[in-house]
């Protein structure tokens, strides 16, 4: 068993007075993509190539009501329908306005592949593995799922399911492989531990054509410099085997790479910026749709406290996308590593923009929201943290790691990725989250709180 759960802890804040010492291990957890060892098993969402529900008079529901009946209002997150929203709290915003975000059209079906696949996916069932399996089924692919079995272990009753620990119990994979059984490609979201990674590629190398592999861009050592591609400085010493902690996750993903190609040195890895989407248990970027969702509602205002200016840049990738990208890896045969960051030149303002059209909109019809544009210095001054107090946000000030959402994936772009629109994966999210338990909604596990806000804005208003 891992000793630390990755996603789900929130970290200490850092603060602007300590940012020129900024130990980056501080956010290096909560930049992981998925969640290992989460062994609290969540309700599965409504899965996001449901079909969408037959036309029917909209309901009236107050807002209240809208966000405390979970899932009423959302049956299909993923195809959902918005009207056009109306834009007038971001005119009157304080400060420069986010521009205008048009409805995101329903995303289009997912087209068969030529040929199906025989996939294997370790992991597969918390966050970014069920938008894979999804993805995989949508092309026409045969699955197997390789996992404990403790995290949603009802999620794909219908699919193959091989019980065992990359950890220690490889047995369930072995006796496979004893028997011939082989398959087009591994799909790996479960990557930790580089001898446990090393030791699964030993013993599918076999009974495998390829390989994709998840890591993360925590695996570059300059945090400082924006605009690197892959080419970067990466970290050089790792344990071969201890515990996930804080200081070693980028080091252990690193070193999750380089024996994997050690023995697969065909194979393809994957580096995302920060993952968004429905399914985050961290509500890492989900804060922000969320709380446009929440204007006027309960303790929260309808005045949004956002950090510096629209013009702010942020790097996020959807994990629907994500998963496409890995399948399109596995189809095509292709190797490499790959920076897989989402839209180019994602801003803060843009974010804002899409949270507050879509919750303005039916079915949720928020109240109308201003968006408080505050500087930095300001936000640190009241004890405002970069990324936990404001997800997806590392200010562009030196000492700060700013090149972590500042990454290029041009090579991405080329090898067939392709980010779907800001505006829909806000969409999408806030759907999802209607569909949750009431308790789970209780509380956003990263952002400001209600009260911290209200203070914030409230001595900022006083100085100004």
């Amino acid at each position: 068993m891992l000793a630390v759960d990755i996603g789900l802890a929130p970290l200490p804040p850092v603060r602007c007075q300590t940012v020129t010492t900024h130990p980056r291990r501080r956010i290096d957890r909560v930049m992981t993509h998925h969640h290992p060892r989460t062994d609290a098993s969540a309700p599965a969402a409504t899965s996001p190539s449901a079909p969408t529900p037959p036309a029917a008079a909209s309901p009236t529901w107050s807002r209240r009501e809208v966000l405390t009946l979970a899932g009423a209002a959302a049956a299909s997150w993923g195809v959902m329908r918005v009207a056009t929203p109306t834009l007038a709290a971001l005119q009157a915003a304080t400060g420069p306005a986010p521009a205008p975000t048009p409805t995101p059209a329903p995303a289009p079906p997912i087209a068969k592949a030529d040929k199906s696949l025989s996939i294997l996916v370790l992991g597969g069932t918390i966050f970014l593995g069920p938008h894979i399996v999804e993805h995989l089924r949508a092309r026409g692919h045969s699955i197997t799922l390789f996992n404990r079995g403790k995290s949603n272990p009802t999620i794909f009753p219908e699919l193959e399911s091989l019980r065992g620990d990359r950890l220690g119990d490889l047995s369930a994979l072995q006796r496979e492989v004893d028997k011939g059984r082989k398959w087009d490609c591994v799909l790996d979201t479960s990557a930790y531990v580089p001898l446990h990674t090393r030791r699964a590629a030993e013993l599918l190398k076999p009974a495998i054509g390829g390989y994709v592999l998840v890591s993360t861009v925590n695996v570059y050592t300059d945090d400082d410099t924006p605009n690197q591609d892959e080419s970067g400085p990466t970290h050089q010493r790792w344990p071969d085997d201890a515990p996930i902690s804080n200081e070693q996750y980028g080091p252990m993903k690193r070193g999750c790479e380089v024996e994997l190609l050690k023995v697969l040195p065909n194979a393809a890895v994957v580096r995302p910026s920060l993952i968004a989407g429905p399914r985050d248990v961290t509500d890492r970027f989900s804060y922000w749709p969320i709380r446009a969702m929440l204007s006027g509602v309960d303790d929260r205002g309808s005045e949004i406290l956002a950090p510096v200016g629209p013009e702010a840049l942020t790097q996020v990738v959807d994990a629907r996308d994500l998963a496409a990208f890995m399948v399109h890896l596995a189809e095509t045969r292709q190797s490499g590593t790959f920076n897989t960051l989402g839209v180019r030149g994602l801003t803060m303002g843009q974010v804002l923009a899409a949270s507050i059209a879509s919750a303005a909109a039916p079915p949720i019809n928020a109240a109308p929201s201003t968006v408080r544009w505050v500087p930095w210095d300001d936000l640190a001054a009241n004890g405002v943290s970069m990324w936990q107090d404001l997800p997806a946000f590392i200010p562009d000030v030196p000492g700060a790691p700013r090149g972590m959402l500042r990454r290029i994936g041009t090579k991405a772009d080329a090898a067939g990725f392709t980010p779907r629109p800001i505006a829909e994966t806000c969409r999408d999210i806030q759907a999802w989250w209607l569909t949750l338990p009431e308790k789970r909604r209780a509380r956003l596990r990263a952002g400001l709180s209600a009260e911290k806000e209200r203070q914030v804005l409230a001595a900022i208003g006083k100085a100004s």
